[in-house]
């Protein structure tokens, strides 16, 4: 017997991506209430956004000139078998390598898998040290996401320090690597705790939403 383990974050009015400044956080507001019209007793509500909200999907045109979108991508792409590293006790700060990757997954995980790395770093979404603090990873370890033919990596943190996210040290920085190989990147995903086994099915299906370098995500993870 097995269960369904929600890993959206909720898309609450307010709530910021991770590049917005003040004004431009997730907002829902009010075309109709029922007092508006109490005959029709009809409610309809607004959404104002960027597609980088909540659990989203990064595609490669998110930072790479002239890459795939979202929607340039097979249905299929957005589902399958999932590996998890276990990468908790690298918060706060810790950079996770290639290595590191290796050790925890390198023995299991299969060409076309989905890498979920945990840290339990969503846990800090909504405090003033979650950019300041996130573990990411080194950028040794987007090769290493490559050499493995990763279709999709999940994280609960952020790829790289927010001011870096094109180079560290000269060199193409994790998530701006993976994505012009092809390999997507879901952001943001909430309860991985609640994951117990080493493998599981992801279904990240997007937002239809054309054109799109990113989407929003109701991602859920079945566990056998």
């Amino acid at each position: 017997m097995g269960r369904w383990i929600d890993i959206s974050m909720p898309l609450t009015d307010g709530l910021r991506s991770n590049h917005s400044r003040p004004g431009e956080e997730f907002r829902i507001t009010y075309d109709i209430t029922p007092a508006d019209d109490p005959e029709k007793r009809k409610t309809v509500r607004r959404i104002s956004t960027r597609l980088h909200a909540g659990t989203h999907i990064d595609s490669p045109e998110h930072l790479v000139v002239g890459g795939k979108r979202v929607d340039d991508f097979p249905i299929e792409t957005f589902v399958g078998r999932a590996v998890v590293a276990d990468m908790r006790h690298k918060a706060p700060r810790g950079i996770i390598a290639a290595a590191d990757l290796d050790a925890a997954v390198g023995h299991t995980v299969r060409e076309g898998d989905i890498l979920i790395v945990r840290t339990g770093w969503t846990s800090q979404y909504t405090k003033p040290n979650f950019f300041s603090d996130s573990p990411y990873f080194h950028p040794d370890a987007a090769q290493w996401s490559i050499d493995k033919r990763l279709k999709m990596i999940v994280v609960d943190c952020l790829c790289d320090p927010l001011e870096k996210e094109r180079q560290i040290g000269g060199v193409d920085a994790f998530k701006r690597t993976v994505l012009a190989a092809g390999i997507l990147v879901m952001t943001n995903a909430d309860r991985l705790d609640q994951i117990t086994k080493a493998e599981v099915t992801l279904y990240g299906f997007p937002l239809r939403i054309s054109p799109s370098e990113a989407a929003p995500s109701r991602a859920v993870v079945w566990e056998e």
